[in-house]
Protein backbone atom coordinates (compact mmCIF):
# COMPACT_ATOMS: atom_id res chain seq x y z
CA UNK A 1 0.00 0.00 0.00
CA UNK A 2 1.46 3.31 -1.08
CA UNK A 3 0.32 6.67 -0.05
CA UNK A 4 1.77 10.37 -0.35
CA UNK A 5 1.86 13.07 2.53
CA UNK A 6 3.05 16.68 1.47
CA UNK A 7 6.67 15.21 -0.55
CA UNK A 8 6.65 12.31 1.71
CA UNK A 9 6.36 8.66 -0.21
CA UNK A 10 4.95 6.10 2.62
CA UNK A 11 4.77 2.41 1.75
CA UNK A 12 3.65 -0.37 3.72
CA UNK A 13 4.76 -4.03 3.19
CA UNK A 14 2.95 -7.16 4.44
CA UNK A 15 5.63 -8.94 6.57
CA UNK A 16 5.25 -11.74 8.70
CA UNK A 17 4.68 -11.34 11.96
CA UNK A 18 7.33 -11.40 14.84
CA UNK A 19 6.46 -13.92 17.71
CA UNK A 20 6.21 -11.67 21.01
CA UNK A 21 6.39 -14.85 23.43
CA UNK A 22 8.85 -13.84 26.08
CA UNK A 23 12.72 -15.24 25.98
CA UNK A 24 12.13 -16.18 29.09
CA UNK A 25 14.49 -19.09 29.64
CA UNK A 26 17.05 -16.58 29.32
CA UNK A 27 20.11 -19.17 28.16
CA UNK A 28 22.56 -18.46 25.71
CA UNK A 29 22.26 -19.01 22.20
CA UNK A 30 24.91 -19.39 19.67
CA UNK A 31 25.90 -17.21 17.15
CA UNK A 32 27.53 -18.90 13.99
CA UNK A 33 29.43 -16.44 11.60
CA UNK A 34 29.95 -17.50 8.54
CA UNK A 35 33.99 -16.18 7.38
CA UNK A 36 34.98 -14.74 10.85
CA UNK A 37 38.57 -15.97 11.59
CA UNK A 38 37.95 -15.41 14.91
CA UNK A 39 40.40 -12.06 15.70
CA UNK A 40 38.99 -8.74 15.10
CA UNK A 41 35.95 -7.45 13.49
CA UNK A 42 34.32 -10.40 11.70
CA UNK A 43 32.47 -8.14 8.99
CA UNK A 44 34.35 -7.83 5.25
CA UNK A 45 36.71 -4.37 5.31
CA UNK A 46 34.68 -1.56 3.18
CA UNK A 47 36.90 -1.42 -0.18
CA UNK A 48 35.52 2.52 -0.17
CA UNK A 49 32.98 5.05 1.08
CA UNK A 50 30.57 4.37 -1.05
CA UNK A 51 30.11 0.81 0.60
CA UNK A 52 28.02 -0.18 3.17
CA UNK A 53 28.09 -3.77 5.03
CA UNK A 54 24.61 -5.87 4.92
CA UNK A 55 24.33 -8.72 7.15
CA UNK A 56 22.10 -12.08 6.41
CA UNK A 57 20.21 -13.29 9.39
CA UNK A 58 18.87 -17.15 9.51
CA UNK A 59 19.01 -19.68 11.85
CA UNK A 60 20.32 -22.80 11.10
CA UNK A 61 18.62 -24.47 14.69
CA UNK A 62 16.42 -23.07 17.33
CA UNK A 63 19.54 -22.32 19.25
CA UNK A 64 21.58 -21.15 16.60
CA UNK A 65 21.81 -17.75 14.87
CA UNK A 66 23.91 -17.73 11.31
CA UNK A 67 25.59 -13.88 10.72
CA UNK A 68 27.05 -13.65 7.38
CA UNK A 69 28.15 -10.10 6.36
CA UNK A 70 28.25 -8.94 2.80
CA UNK A 71 29.88 -5.25 1.19
CA UNK A 72 27.59 -3.45 -1.62
CA UNK A 73 27.59 -0.22 -3.08
CA UNK A 74 24.78 1.79 -1.43
CA UNK A 75 23.47 3.10 -4.67
CA UNK A 76 23.76 -0.86 -6.23
CA UNK A 77 22.22 -2.75 -2.88
CA UNK A 78 20.54 -5.50 -2.74
CA UNK A 79 17.24 -5.20 -1.12
CA UNK A 80 17.24 -5.04 2.36
CA UNK A 81 15.98 -4.27 5.80
CA UNK A 82 17.41 -1.81 8.35
CA UNK A 83 16.75 -2.24 12.12
CA UNK A 84 17.17 0.71 14.53
CA UNK A 85 17.10 -0.24 18.16
CA UNK A 86 17.31 1.30 21.18
CA UNK A 87 21.57 0.58 22.59
CA UNK A 88 21.08 -0.12 26.57
CA UNK A 89 23.09 -2.20 28.82
CA UNK A 90 26.00 -4.23 27.12
CA UNK A 91 25.70 -8.00 26.72
CA UNK A 92 28.77 -9.43 27.85
CA UNK A 93 27.64 -13.28 28.32
CA UNK A 94 24.41 -12.93 28.12
CA UNK A 95 22.04 -14.02 24.91
CA UNK A 96 24.72 -13.89 22.07
CA UNK A 97 28.32 -13.05 22.71
CA UNK A 98 31.11 -13.09 20.16
CA UNK A 99 34.49 -11.36 21.52
CA UNK A 100 34.35 -8.58 18.93
CA UNK A 101 30.95 -7.81 18.56
CA UNK A 102 29.62 -5.24 21.43
CA UNK A 103 26.08 -6.34 21.84
CA UNK A 104 23.44 -4.97 24.04
CA UNK A 105 21.13 -7.11 25.14
CA UNK A 106 18.34 -5.46 23.55
CA UNK A 107 20.35 -6.12 20.38
CA UNK A 108 20.90 -9.78 21.00
CA UNK A 109 16.35 -10.24 21.76
CA UNK A 110 16.15 -8.73 18.47
CA UNK A 111 18.20 -10.36 16.68
CA UNK A 112 17.04 -13.74 18.01
CA UNK A 113 13.02 -12.47 16.99
CA UNK A 114 14.27 -10.83 13.04
CA UNK A 115 15.85 -14.27 12.97
CA UNK A 116 12.62 -15.92 12.94
CA UNK A 117 11.77 -14.43 9.63
CA UNK A 118 12.74 -16.18 6.38
CA UNK A 119 16.39 -15.07 5.96
CA UNK A 120 17.43 -12.02 4.63
CA UNK A 121 19.39 -8.92 4.32
CA UNK A 122 19.99 -6.34 6.66
CA UNK A 123 21.35 -3.37 8.09
CA UNK A 124 22.38 -2.96 11.58
CA UNK A 125 24.40 -0.07 12.96
CA UNK A 126 25.53 -2.21 15.61
CA UNK A 127 27.10 -5.22 13.43
CA UNK A 128 27.15 -3.10 9.93
CA UNK A 129 29.65 -0.62 11.76
CA UNK A 130 33.29 -2.06 12.72
CA UNK A 131 32.38 0.22 15.92
CA UNK A 132 36.38 -0.23 16.95
CA UNK A 133 37.04 1.91 13.84
CA UNK A 134 36.36 5.62 14.71
CA UNK A 135 36.94 6.86 10.59
CA UNK A 136 34.21 4.40 9.18
CA UNK A 137 31.85 4.61 12.08
CA UNK A 138 31.89 8.60 11.44
CA UNK A 139 31.51 8.27 7.52
CA UNK A 140 28.82 5.51 7.93
CA UNK A 141 27.14 7.60 10.36
CA UNK A 142 26.64 10.47 7.98
CA UNK A 143 24.89 8.05 5.63
CA UNK A 144 22.22 6.63 8.13
CA UNK A 145 19.78 8.68 6.63
CA UNK A 146 20.36 7.93 2.79
CA UNK A 147 20.69 4.06 4.11
CA UNK A 148 17.54 4.11 5.87
CA UNK A 149 15.94 5.42 2.92
CA UNK A 150 17.13 3.15 0.40
CA UNK A 151 15.81 0.41 2.94
CA UNK A 152 12.89 -1.77 2.12
CA UNK A 153 11.53 -1.48 5.39
CA UNK A 154 13.14 0.12 8.72
CA UNK A 155 12.50 -1.91 12.20
CA UNK A 156 12.59 0.11 14.96
CA UNK A 157 13.16 -2.33 18.07
CA UNK A 158 12.78 -0.63 21.17
CA UNK A 159 12.34 -3.92 23.52
CA UNK A 160 10.38 -6.70 24.66
CA UNK A 161 7.55 -6.50 25.71
CA UNK A 162 6.65 -6.40 29.68
CA UNK A 163 3.63 -5.22 32.12
CA UNK A 164 4.32 -1.77 31.26
CA UNK A 165 3.47 -2.00 27.33
CA UNK A 166 0.67 -0.56 26.09
CA UNK A 167 -1.96 -2.66 24.41
CA UNK A 168 -4.46 -1.34 22.14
Amino acid sequence: MESTVGSTRHIAYETPEISTEPLHNRHKYSLKIIGDGGIGYPGTPLPDENHIRLVRMSRSSPDIIVLEWLTAPLAEAQEYFALSSVWGIPSDHGLLHHPSLNMTENLCIALLRLAEMSPRLWWVDALCINQTDKDEKSHQARMIGTIFGKARQVRIWLGEDDEHTLRP
